[in-house]
């Protein structure tokens, strides 16, 4: 199948190949970014192309906490540096009229730890609010066993997933773009094959085979929503999280690295009960809503940069872009991964094609994380 077959030389078609979180904020970024530049919104045709959408999505039924998580072998200044301009993101919509809409809440966070664990600080803490240790003294006065003898504690955002893909699917919606049911088997092929100028592949786990990068992993993760409309705050403890988000709290949970199975399984449910109870028992016998498992995708680091590709006929270059392997921490560095996939990405490559159309063949690869 040709998407774009009326294809004008003025337009610069781009294909996004993914509807999660990242595909759905770099499709958004890229608007925005090419609205400063004064290129009309005509001009540049974006294609959200993917097997699942919405609620089918791993992003879907992740907590949406802001917090760096299971994100291995991605230097921290770069995550810091991604997770920065996230933040930022969510406080401006946090503190806007689209609060609601977005489902955006502030909420404070404790992660406590017990004597043998790591108590290092974070190397985010500069990025949040009100970002304190905690000592015994002050976890005592919170009433907490006292086996958690160290902490911290924070400000920081939760991002309901349920109404946040749907604010940006509503506003990408209202922008024309085009959201295509497919799934795309082999990415380079697709690129060489079809009318596009530029092909960003945001497939997250789908890369094992998309373009074949075996250095990707799930992480298996299995959650609990229960209602439980008394949980304001944001809680870690050993493997254990409680999410709030606006119509559940979300328990957690799993990181099962090679781990496949997407099937609930007994066991973790009653693992999950029993580890968050030991800090907030009220929540073993919450109303529960359901159980969900979602496989992270994992990478050592994960993979953003881009390369230039010459279609069948030989005579034009396509950029492929890959933005991919954000494990734990999708919703955390989406808006910072897509600012840098369109800034030092697509639109260099959109310049040269609007000011040279024709240019001739150039350098393979643009950069690299």
């Amino acid at each position: 199948r040709n998407f774009s077959n009326q294809k004008n030389i003025d337009d610069f078609n781009v294909a996004i190949i993914g509807a999660g979180t990242i595909g759905l904020s770099i499709a958004e970024n890229l608007l925005q970014e090419a609205s400063k530049l004064s290129i009309p919104a005509t001009e540049v045709k974006i294609t959200i192309i993917a097997e699942e959408f919405y609620d089918k999505t791993t992003s879907y039924g992740s907590g949406g906490l802001w917090e760096p998580y299971q994100i291995a072998g991605t230097p921290s200044e770069k995550v810091n540096e991604w997770g920065k301009e996230s933040f930022d993101h969510f406080s401006k919509l946090f503190y806007g009229p689209d609060a609601a809409l977005a489902g955006v809440a502030l909420c404070t966070a404790y992660s406590l730890l017990e004597s043998h664990e790591d108590h290092s600080l974070p190397t985010w803490r500069h990025i949040v609010p009100n970002f304190k240790s905690l000592f015994p003294e002050d976890i005592l006065k919170l009433g907490l066993p006292s086996k958690y003898v160290a902490g911290y504690t924070f400000g920081t955002f939760v991002v309901d997933q349920k109404y946040y893909m749907k604010y940006q699917m509503s506003k990408l919606k209202a922008a024309n773009l085009k959201f295509v049911t497919k799934r795309v088997h082999n990415i380079k092929t697709f690129l060489t094959e079809e009318n596009f100028d530029c092909v960003v592949n945001c497939t997250g786990l789908g890369a094992l085979t998309a373009v074949k990068d075996e250095s990707m992993y799930p992480i298996r993760g299995q959650v609990l929503r229960v209602s439980a409309p008394w949980v304001k705050d944001v809680w870690f403890f050993g493997t254990s999280y409680v999410i709030p988000n606006v119509d559940s709290v979300v328990l957690g949970g799993t990181a099962q690295k090679g781990d496949f199975d997407l099937r609930v399984r007994a066991s973790d449910t009653a693992r999950i009960l029993q580890n968050v109870s030991q800090v907030l028992p009220a929540l073993k016998t919450a109303p529960l809503q359901g159980a969900w498992v979602g496989l992270r995708p994992g990478r050592a680091p994960l993979r953003l940069d881009s390369e230039i590709v010459e279609a069948t006929n030989g005579k034009e270059q396509r950029l492929l872009a890959h933005c991919y392997g954000h494990g734990g921490s999708g919703i955390t560095l989406s808006m910072g991964c897509a600012g840098q996939v369109v800034r030092d990405h697509i639109l260099p490559f959109l310049k040269r094609r609007k000011a040279f159309p024709l240019a001739a063949k150039t350098a393979k690869v643009m950069s690299k994380l």
